[in-house]
């Protein structure tokens, strides 16, 4: 019943259907992370390590399309070992393997990266950037910022201190250097900014940085 309902609320939520056309990731990795929450749940009904280790696989492509999906990585182990009979000397088992065909799609990725740039990337280095256009003094400007001119100055922005050459880890440091500046400088600031994100998640307006969902709905 509750799948039921769960899956009308997802086919008459109009912002997710929306979305669906556009060539996002968020699209896949939707379907993903729903395929291994299913595997997860289905190991509890027998065949405990083929669904965990189908669990694994979906996790690997899900760290592959959407980074921080990794946060989720140690919970679904640690419920795999925990879920498993106490006093079963192999309860480790499902979670290795989990943790193992997690990690099977990332190494191809990690190898392609170390290819082009010649630094240890296990799948990408924009983690940095993000947190700082989410978190530095600057955000609410550099949060509605699109493709162009502002855009490339902000990413080349490491440049003028690291050099032309530096690596991809590089500049990903120098971006969390740079938050965490700002952060430490106004701490005040950046809880204000932490508390209007809480209540955005909440809002029931949906933010659009690329497309305005109101003009096609005017069209539709």
């Amino acid at each position: 019943t509750a799948a039921v309902i769960a899956g009308f609320a997802g086919a008459l939520y109009g912002p997710l259907v929306f979305y669906e056309t556009d060539l996002l990731r968020e699209v896949l990795v939707i379907f993903l992370v729903l395929a291994l929450l299913l595997c997860l749940l289905r190991s509890e009904d027998g065949g405990r390590l083929r669904w965990a280790a189908a669990a694994g696989f979906l996790m690997g492509l899900s760290l592959i399309v959407r980074e921080n999906t990794f946060l989720f990585l140690p919970v679904a182990a640690a419920w795999l070992f925990f879920r498993a009979e106490r006093r079963s000397k192999n309860r480790w088992l499902a979670p290795a393997l989990f943790v193992l065909l997690a990690m099977l799609p990332v190494v191809p990725v990690t190898i392609q990266n170390y290819l082009n740039s010649g630094a240890f990337v296990p799948i990408s280095s924009q983690g940095g950037m993000n947190f700082f256009i989410g978190n530095s003094a600057d955000s609410e400007r550099l949060t509605g910022l699109q493709p162009g001119l502002a855009w490339d100055r902000m990413a080349k922005a490491p440049q003028a201190e690291l050099g032309e050459n530096a690596s991809p880890n590089a500049y990903n440091a120098w971006f969390f250097r740079r938050a965490f500046r700002d952060i430490a400088a106004a701490p005040g600031a950046w809880m204000k900014k932490l508390v209007k994100k809480a209540w955005l998640v909440f809002d029931a307006e949906e933010i659009e940085p690329t497309n305005d969902l109101h003009l096609y709905r005017g069209e539709s």
